[in-house]
């Protein structure tokens, strides 16, 4: 990449930084202490943090770079000129937050000509900032952060998540749990896509799948997996896009097997 184009990038991923920290922040002062919460579904919650946190990133990035589009769960899309698009997730975990559950983030993804060049996940409850740009490499709390070593499906630890249309696929996703409890070390749902991704992109876990999410869900959190040595595709194995609908995730010694295990035969 030239060098003025990595300085833009660099200059909106350290805006991101800020702005997610300070988006955590309000987030903890809502945390515990909801008077309620509307449904957009069955099981699809939207709180007044959800609503707070959304404008307050939208308005620092708006008056940070007016040129640029921005896609927020909540509001929607905005047009901009600049070729930069920011993709929000002001709250990913939304049904945790409203039950006083720590598992939540920030999600901001920063992309150019489509592609998503930087992400940034802030977890307000453990003060945790994951982040990355492309081809600079992937971090964490503690600095520099890469996927396991993990080379064998038996002895790895897979997280998943439940769409909101669970209940109409229920057959689908029940498949998918038993093929992954018979050929992994253990499983986990952690309830906000995200934090699968960065927990995957730190070596918490191995691998990660799941059905019928959003572009806010997985932008910010793909591109970190990535920069950390994983890999990210469909459930075939060709090439992943946020706007895709299923994504697996993995830190790539164990991704075939993965597909195999889970969708090889279907």
């Amino acid at each position: 990449m030239k060098a003025e184009f990595v300085s833009q990038v660099e200059q909106r991923l350290n805006t991101a930084k800020t702005v997610a920290f300070d988006a955590g922040k309000l987030l903890m002062r809502h945390w515990g202490n909801l008077s309620g919460y509307d449904h957009k579904g069955k099981v699809n919650l939207v709180s007044a943090a959800d609503r707070e946190s959304e404008a307050l990133v939208t308005v620092a990035i708006v008056n940070r770079y007016p040129d640029d589009a921005i896609l927020g769960e909540e509001t929607g899309e905005r047009p901009g000129t600049s070729g930069f698009r920011w993709v929000i997730d002001p709250l990913d975990g939304t049904t945790n937050f409203v039950h006083s559950h720590p598992t939540f983030a920030v999600c901001i993804a920063l992309e150019y000509a489509q592609k998503t060049v930087a992400g940034v996940v802030y977890l307000p409850a453990t003060r945790e900032l994951f982040f990355a740009r492309q081809d600079g490499g992937a971090f964490g709390p503690g600095g520099p952060i890469a996927c396991s070593a993990t080379s064998d499906l038996d002895l790895s630890l897979l997280g998943t998540g439940l769409p909101y249309r669970r209940r109409e696929i229920l057959d689908i996703l029940m498949e998918d749990w038993r093929r992954a409890i018979s050929s992994a070390q253990g499983l986990r749902r952690m309830g906000a896509a995200a934090v699968d991704l960065v927990y995957l992109a730190c070596g918490r876990t191995d691998g990660y799948w799941e059905r019928e999410l959003k572009p806010w869900d997985t932008a910010a959190g793909t591109i970190i997996v990535e920069e950390a040595g994983g890999v990210v595709t469909d459930f075939s194995g060709g090439p992943y896009s946020p706007y895709e609908d299923e994504i697996a995730a993995s830190n790539g010694h164990i991704h075939a097997q993965l597909l195999k295990s889970l969708f090889g035969d279907r």
